[in-house]
């Protein structure tokens, strides 16, 4: 089903490239070469329209969720901004609060000249639509661009320097740490910044304690983006820039061996806790640290706040570690809003790009970051008396945040979900075999599996 969409998708972006190659203005002539639509005043073109017109924004959150409703009021706002109802706003929920589920729904809405606006997509798939999307460059005013964080864009700009999304609820890896039991080890958590340092602290936890504290709860998450983001800090690639083949194993210097290594080091000295033969690990693994089972635990920086609240120990949430001579490098996930290639209308186009600029306000920047624990997307807004309020008082809110500066490009692949559920899957297998076996010769049958998948689907 997944190459059928994938094949289908393609032929709907191919069909849509030849259009794109023949654009017309519109009869009403609002699409004037002489325009300098990023920086147009969108009230201004908005006045030119005969008649209102409707912007669809297509949401991975229900409007009766918390972070939903935010983010439906600030569509509605924007919407309702325009004099003499000119704009009304179609915001429609895609059930499950689904990447997947929008993944399935384009080419079918494509087909069908049904095609919203706007949309929420994962980050990991924004370049993946590039060729439905429009060129933000073209749309959205330099200044607005510039103020976003320049890491939570890195997924969203091609390697032509075109951008395609932006962020509107982002987390990324970090690492939480119970710095109560690394002090009574005598660890310092700041000198956390390497997997050999990590590892050190990891296993003389669990030693000097013997075995009644383990020095790290292991998490694999859903799609295995600990070990992506570990492949990152080593300097590697998880894919090649054009998505066309794996470079984690031989074509990339087993890049990402060494983090599985310390995996299968942990397993060998017993300083890792291990739950994935329990029916809800992550929720498991979380008890134990909170109990202080475990002396650290990898998770995303959008639980910071829940953690600050859990936790009766002096936590610390803090970057994840990188290898030895490298620069620091995280994953991060989430929801982009990106402009859909869905008119040939540049007045329209605009006015859809103009809600990009709205939400990224420092106001609506805000109040996204203060329903939920994600970045704060704009330069601008983390000056915002909230926000310094809360990082002033809490280093650990001003650590997740910084993060974002941190955050690697991921890579552009039309069969994204269909690569991690098979890597997902094949480390869970590991794990529960016990982690052991030549990594190398693991990686080999990864990689290449990887690459078949991406012939698959080419």
């Amino acid at each position: 089903m997944k190459k059928l969409l994938a094949l289908f998708l393609a032929l709907i972006m191919a069909l849509s490239l030849v259009a794109c190659g023949d654009k017309a203005p519109a009869d009403d002539g609002a699409a004037n070469d002489d325009i300098n639509y990023a920086e147009a005043d969108v009230y201004e073109l908005a006045a030119t329209l005969e008649e209102p017109i409707t912007l669809t924004f297509w949401s991975t959150r229900d409007g009766e969720s918390e972070l939903g409703a935010r983010w439906k009021a600030c569509f509605e706002e924007y919407c309702a901004s325009f004099p003499n109802d000119m704009v009304k706003a179609d915001f429609v929920y895609i059930p499950n609060a689904s990447y997947a589920e929008i993944a399935e729904k384009i080419p079918v809405a494509a087909a069908a000249g049904e095609l919203p606006n706007l949309m929420v997509t994962e980050d990991a798939n924004v370049l993946q639509y590039q060729d439905i999307l429009c060129n933000l460059n073209d749309y959205v005013s330099a200044d607005t661009l510039n103020n976003i964080s320049a890491g939570l864009m890195q997924s969203c700009t091609n390697l032509e320097g075109e951008k395609y999304g932006v962020p509107i609820g982002r987390s990324a890896v970090c690492l939480y740490v119970n710095n109560d039991i690394l002090t009574q080890y005598g660890i310092d958590y700041t000198t956390l910044t390497t997997w050999d340092a990590f590892y050190d602290a990891a296993n003389k936890i669990y030693t000097e304690s013997n075995g009644e504290t383990y020095g790290w709860a292991l998490n694999l998450d859903w799609d295995c983006w600990y070990w992506e983001s570990a492949i990152y800090s080593a300097g590697g690639q998880f894919l090649s820039d054009d998505g066309s083949y794996s470079t984690f194993g031989k074509a990339g210097d087993y890049v990402g061996a060494k983090w599985l290594q310390m995996i299968q080091d942990s397993f060998n000295s017993g300083c890792v806790l291990n739950l994935y033969d329990t029916q809800d690990p992550d929720l498991e693994m979380e008890l134990a640290f909170f109990d202080g089972k475990a002396a650290m635990l990898f998770q995303t920086t959008s639980a910071v706040g829940d953690y600050e609240e859990a936790s009766d120990f002096d936590l610390k949430c803090i970057l994840q570690p990188a290898e030895e001579g490298c620069e620091p490098s995280i994953v991060s996930g989430g929801a982009c809003t990106v402009l859909v290639d869905s008119t040939e209308d540049e007045v329209i186009r605009k006015i859809g790009a103009g809600f990009i600029e709205w939400m990224l306000k420092d106001e609506w920047v805000v109040d996204f970051a203060m329903t939920r624990s994600y970045f704060v997307s704009t330069y601008s807004a983390l000056e915002d008396p909230q926000i310094k309020a809360k990082t002033d008082a809490n280093e650990n809110w001003a650590s997740a945040y910084a993060m974002a500066d941190y955050v690697h490009k991921r890579a552009a692949s039309n069969c994204w979900s269909e690569i991690v559920d098979y890597l997902n899957d094949q480390c869970r297998v590991w794990v529960a075999d016990g982690a052991q076996g030549d990594i190398n010769a693991m990686l080999d049958i990864w990689s290449a599996e990887v690459d078949k998948i991406i012939a698959d689907n080419a």
